[in-house]
């Protein structure tokens, strides 16, 4: 905080100086003071971003203020005294800390969300590669058809294979999501009973001591 602290007051004491509505005290206090359209980063927010960057929790980054709103209003009071300092004043300083830690909140889990989806992102990439080759090798398994148990369990690896590719589809179209790209989406016919006994098959190898039996009522083909 020591690096940003003077920015930040020096906003807050811009802030002070500037005239206040009654509208506008309850919006500040809450965080959801106006602000123009294209206006530059505030030193709040910027320190929110280093810390995010740096590694800080957001635990971390409250402290900060709490530590800075203390040290504040003590040398204020100690300024002041032997008389007290301006009640109004002192309700503006709070809440004009209070918007920055509301912008310091704001812009630090933004950073760290879009961190933690380019990570998962990169994750899904790195994943394929490793992923295609055990798919090749359980395909080649499958083809040499030595024996009915090397079968058997080639085509379930095949199996297993396609289920975690399309978990890594679903999670690299999560976070094209989050990251505002959008999410591609091409419907299909597919036969949930199909689906459903593919998933069965991993329980069953999973738990090979226990019966699972899948009973299908209707036509489970559709468009989805």
């Amino acid at each position: 905080m020591r690096n940003d602290a003077q920015q930040i007051l020096e906003a807050v004491a811009r802030d002070l100086a500037s005239p206040q509505t009654a509208e506008a005290q309850p919006e500040k206090s809450m965080g959801r003071s106006p602000r123009l359209i294209g206006a530059p980063e505030t030193a709040a927010e910027t320190h929110a971003i280093l810390r995010a960057r740096n590694g800080f929790n957001i635990n971390q980054l409250a402290a900060e203020y709490r530590a800075l709103r203390a040290s504040v209003l003590r040398l204020w009071i100690d300024e002041c005294d032997p008389t007290a300092p301006d009640l109004d004043d002192m309700i503006r300083f709070n809440e004009a800390i209070d918007q920055a830690l509301a912008e310091s909140v704001r812009h630090f889990s933004a950073q760290v969300d879009q961190a933690r989806n380019l990570f998962l992102g990169m994750l899904g990439h790195d994943m394929r590669s490793p992923l295609q080759t055990i798919q090749m090798t359980a395909v080649y398994l499958a083809a040499l058809n030595d024996g009915g148990k090397i079968s058997e369990a080639a085509r379930r690896l095949i199996n297993s294979g396609s289920r975690m590719q399309a978990l890594l589809d679903d999670m690299l179209d999560f976070n094209r999501a989050n990251l505002g790209l959008g999410i591609a989406i091409a419907p299909s016919i597919v036969d949930l009973a199909k689906q459903l006994a593919e998933a069965l098959d991993l329980l069953r190898t999973a738990h090979p001591d226990h019966r699972v039996d899948l009973e299908v009522v209707g036509d489970s083909n559709g468009v989805w």
